[in-house]
């Protein structure tokens, strides 16, 4: 592992108090560390050994021994035999290094969090040991447990980096206390084991969301009370915002739950101001008044109960719709109130209703405002590449031939048919640019760095997936819409050996948008051209063709139906169709009833209803579909280059701004067109890129029409990717309406908005050095105008990045080139 020995240390079982040396944690935010709360620790990566830190070993024997990575990071490697233990700690007094003394009344101090990465060091004897991270409050008297994290023992994977979290116990517990008068960060070693263990992190605690509350009735009634009110599956009639249940309460009724103090981490605690928050919709109905009237409304109350039976509203909130509420899931949230007193029990959510009209409820969140994942915003989505490879990647284990099985979408290897002799526009991985980056199938009309920032990535590696739904949370964005080209193409377009990879790549886009606390759709985007063009069998008839795409949307269906992250539409799960109508193999194509024949075959097998969307133009009578978006992102007007031999000579064409304008508004417009025939059911997408150039896979080797010198365009290259150019086509989009932005990482046509490689950029996340604005604007130009548009903070994004390639830089997640 090219690794050098620099300190070794064997330990007595006495303590050893080290000298101290000053160094300070780079300031981003890590996992449950609130940001910009991070406390100053001395030597937290290690990189000075063991200088700062006090040992304890009840071992002689134990090792210490300070590492070198190749990526130039230290660790300590720590072993530690059977039925012994070992270890590390640093002393934090009060009132220093970001700690606040605790307030006379103990139920206000502060709850902190901690964080070390750790993983088993390979080779040797089964390792039965654990390692577990924990926060303790000291005093005269001795140690109390503060905050603890889960234990990483033999079971993990060895050279699997883990992230130890150490978060606040419930309640009381979980705070400094008045007569504390330092915080420990303890790091424990239990052998048998050899472990290696890198940089420490701590700080203020993120304020949480009540985790002990089943918000979205997945689980039925338990833990409710519920008066005139029922769990109800979700329906056409009555549509759950996510998931399969949410409760319909009728008029006069009333639901409410108990929320224990301090009773799950996440739960309030005395001298918190939690609010309460929940997605609530009134069916379309004539009653419902055009103004706001006060005897028509639903009241959301926090309520404290305290030990001698009173009762004190913290927060409460009217919502009293009107007609334009109706069929709208509307975010309703209490505002910021009174603290939880001292003689508070319990806390008790309410919401009556004196509305005419039934309301469904969603999604009920308490907690801390930040906390409480509740947009009023549009919906805006981004289209997602899931078919790229890396060879380092653990899970690629098959037997790839070949540039294009060995990297997938990363590669490209036919020429041009405008000029086939020329290997000048394919590209292989396995060489690496002057820039040291591997040579990506991405264009280099505009220079090298048209590649992603983190490397030519594994769509199946679970840092990188969640590293894309963060960021595009941070921008604005709720959901992805995932390319899928169906399983059985996927399996036998796998290396043997190896599973299906855009499935596994499309579950861990779900596990990421599943996670606790994130709010993030994904939707599948049918190919129907798999199908149509033969590529499964080149001889099927068009119903064969139509029941193998049904097959396909039976899968999705009842293999990720009950996932809560499953995009829906007044309760129908959401598919996108990528050219419903595309020619088969013998001219014959999926006209509406094919389509609606496969929604009805989909309800019978699954019992689920579901919604296509179109990207190109459906029947003006159409009833399988329930929305459109024309999919056109380049055509004649947008053309840098008018012909293959401009492309070749470099003569470029200039586009006018009012161009791109002119042409992203005539592609709305036909989306609005069909819309407003049924604006009732229907919806128009917006769709926004910044550019389009797919010379960087010779224009996928087609023809593409003609040029203005009559030959073969073949590639299709649009002015330079630009904000200006993602203004432009965001400026003709309704306020408010649906959009679909092309795209988070098709790199191919190089209408990635993901992060690009910029060296400068990526060192200062990589080295803790402040980000220079236009170095970020290099990398991050599109996700930052989205962020600015929807009035987010770029250095959002920067700390997300950040978190990510120091996970990078000491190997808990994998670097990629």
């Amino acid at each position: 592992m090219g690794q050098v020995m620099m300190y070794l240390f064997q330990r007595s079982g006495l303590v050893l108090a080290l000298a101290l040396a000053l160094a300070v944690i780079s300031p981003v935010a890590l996992g449950d560390i609130r940001a910009g709360g991070e406390v100053t620790l001395l030597n937290p990566d290690l990189d000075q050994g063991l200088l700062g830190w006090s040992v304890q070993s009840s071992d002689p024997q134990a090792n210490f021994v300070s590492l070198m990575t190749p990526s130039g990071r230290s660790i300590l490697r720590v072993t530690v035999a059977a039925g012994q233990q070992v270890s590390l700690e640093q002393s934090l007094p009060l009132g220093s290094a970001g700690l606040q003394p605790a307030p006379q009344n103990a139920w206000l101090g502060q709850r902190c969090a901690a964080r070390a990465v750790v993983r088993r060091a390979p080779g040797g004897a089964p390792v039965s040991g654990s390692v577990q991270l924990e926060l303790l409050r000291r005093n005269s008297s001795g140690d109390a447990p503060l905050s603890l994290s889960s234990s990483m023992d033999g079971s993990t994977p060895a050279w699997t980096w883990k992230d130890l979290v150490a978060e606040p116990l419930p309640g009381a517990a979980g705070r400094v206390w008045p007569q504390t008068a330092e915080v420990v960060l303890h790091l424990v070693v239990t052998g048998p084991g050899t472990f290696d263990v890198d940089r420490f992190a701590m700080g203020d605690h993120a304020p949480g969301q009540h985790v002990g509350l089943d918000g979205s009735f997945e689980k039925g009634s338990a833990g409710w009370v519920l008066a005139g009110a029922t769990v109800e599956a979700t329906g056409s009639s009555s549509p759950s915002r996510r998931g399969r249940r949410h409760v319909e309460l009728l008029p006069g009724g009333q639901v409410s739950a108990r929320i224990g103090l301090g009773s799950t981490p996440g739960s309030p605690w005395i001298g918190e101001q939690p609010v309460l928050g929940s997605w609530l919709r009134v069916p379309l109905d004539p009653s419902l008044p055009l103004s706001p009237n006060t005897n028509q409304c639903v009241r959301l109350e926090l309520i404290a109960h305290g030990s001698g039976g009173g009762q004190q509203v913290l927060s409460q909130e009217l919502f009293c719709p009107v007609k334009k509420d109706g069929g709208v899931w509307r975010w309703i949230e209490t505002p910021l109130g009174a603290a939880v007193p001292g003689d508070a029990v319990y806390l008790r959510l309410r919401l009556v209703s004196s509305l005419s009209v039934p309301l469904f409820i969603d999604e009920v969140q308490v907690g801390a405002p930040e906390a409480l994942d509740g947009s009023a915003g549009p919906l805006q989505l981004a289209a997602y590449a899931p078919w790229f490879r890396n060879p380092t990647h653990p899970m690629a284990q098959g037997n790839a031939v070949g540039s294009k099985q060995r990297w997938g979408n990363w590669a490209w290897g036919d020429p041009s048919p405008c000029d086939p002799a020329s290997l000048s526009l394919t590209h292989d991985p396995d060489f690496v640019r002057i820039n040291g980056r591997r040579d990506g199938a991405a264009s280099t009309v505009d220079g090298l760095d048209a590649l992603p920032l983190v490397g030519l990535y594994d769509s199946r590696d679970q840092d990188v997936a969640r590293l894309s739904v963060d960021l595009a949370r941070a921008a604005g964005l709720g959901g992805f819409v995932v390319d899928w080209y169906g399983l059985q193409l996927d399996t036998l377009a796998t290396p043997q050996g190896e599973g299906p990879r855009q499935w596994q790549s499309f579950l861990e886009l779900v596990r990421a948008a599943d996670r606790p606390g994130v709010d993030f759709d994904i939707a599948p985007m049918l190919e129907p051209k798999v199908q149509q063009a033969g590529w499964l069998d080149p001889q099927a008839s068009l119903f064969q063709r139509r029941q193998a795409l049904t097959d396909e949307v039976i899968f999705l269906v009842s293999k990720l139906g009950n996932r809560r992250c499953m995009l829906r539409l007044d309760g129908e799960l959401v598919f996108f169709v990528f050219w419903h109508d595309i020619p088969g193999w013998d001219g014959q194509r999926l006209v509406e009833s094919d389509w609606q024949w496969i929604t009805d075959q989909v309800e019978t097998s699954t019992g689920e209803e579901i919604t296509f969307i179109a990207t190109h133009p459906p029947g003006t009578d159409s009833t399988a579909f329930s929305g459109y978006g024309r999919w056109h992102l380049i055509d004649q007007p947008l053309l840098r280059y008018r012909s293959f031999q401009d492309f070749q000579s470099g003569n470029a064409s200039t586009v006018p701004p009012g161009n791109v304008t002119d042409f992203a508004r005539g592609t709305y417009q036909e989306a609005l067109l069909w819309r407003n025939q049924d604006d009732q059911v229907r919806r128009a997408f917006g769709m926004l890129w910044w550019g389009f150039d797919d010379s960087g896979v010779a224009g996928w080797s087609s023809t593409h029409g003609l040029g203005n010198d009559g030959q073969s365009l073949c590639v299709r290259v649009s002015p330079q990717p630009s904000v200006g150019f993602l203004e432009a086509t965001s400026s003709v989009i309704e306020a408010n309406g649906p959009t679909l932005l092309v795209s988070w990482n098709d790199w191919n046509e190089r209408t990635a908005l993901e992060p690009a490689w910029n060296q400068a950029y990526w060192s200062q996340l990589q080295g803790g050095l402040p980000v220079q604005p236009a170095d970020r604007e290099a990398s991050l130009g599109g996700l930052v105008s989205l962020c600015n548009a929807r009035g987010g903070s770029p250095e959002v994004l920067d700390r997300i990045l950040r978190r990510y390639a120091m996970r990078v830089a000491k190997g808990a997640a994998l670097a990629y080139d």
